[in-house]
């Protein structure tokens, strides 16, 4: 859940890939041999209660660089700013799920 251009380049922070409008995003990594999604969180979440999972369990990293970053004025795209600063910030997330009884 982080930029995958950051793992190779160390003077940029995690969510660096956040600043980006979607259509400059598809330009940069929208392709088969540099593809990496942008979900948060709250995204997956979703995704999961739409499939009638409960969750059992989570675990989520959150990276103090990035939240440090954010609070120093780092901006992310307006398609961010309704997710909270936890979402953005997580870069790990572990979910264990369960079937919901129909």
């Amino acid at each position: 859940m982080s930029d995958h251009f950051q793992h190779q380049d160390n003077s940029i922070c995690r969510i660096n890939f956040l600043r980006f409008s979607d259509n400059d995003w598809s330009k940069i990594a929208g392709n088969q041999f540099a593809f990496c999604n942008r979900l948060r969180v709250n995204n997956y979440l979703n995704l999961f209660n739409e499939l009638k999972f409960n969750i059992v369990h989570i675990e989520k990293i959150i990276d103090e660089n990035s939240m440090n970053k954010i609070q120093d004025g780092f901006k992310i795209n307006k398609k961010f700013n309704s997710y909270n600063i936890e979402d953005i910030c997580t870069t790990s997330l572990k979910v264990m799920l369960r079937k919901k009884d129909n």
